[in-house]
């Protein structure tokens, strides 16, 4: 995944993330500050800023890549199904 911050910037903000998680599974991500926790959380649950850019995967859950869900679909996923909690609530 991709992010522009500004004009001509580009960072690679995540590479080569595989999680496989089970249903009834419960996972927290852990890591020191500026590696990537919040970006991967907004990345699954589709809630990163317009000019982030996924250059390529996919993220399934039941059977549905979320990436090509609409807003709608997705607001039965998000709190019900998957859900984040940051330290900070205006982190993403």
């Amino acid at each position: 995944m991709t992010y522009v911050p500004a004009v001509g910037q580009i960072v690679r903000a995540l590479e080569s993330v595989n999680l496989e998680i089970h249903e009834g599974e419960v996972v927290g991500v852990l890591g020191e500050s500026g590696c990537g926790k919040s970006t991967l959380a907004g990345a699954i649950l589709q809630l990163l800023p317009i000019h982030a850019r996924y250059d390529e995967g996919e993220i399934y859950f039941r059977d549905q890549d979320l990436r090509t869900l609409p807003e709608s679909a997705l607001r039965h996923v998000w709190g019900r199904n998957i859900a984040l909690i940051g330290q900070d609530p205006q982190c993403i």
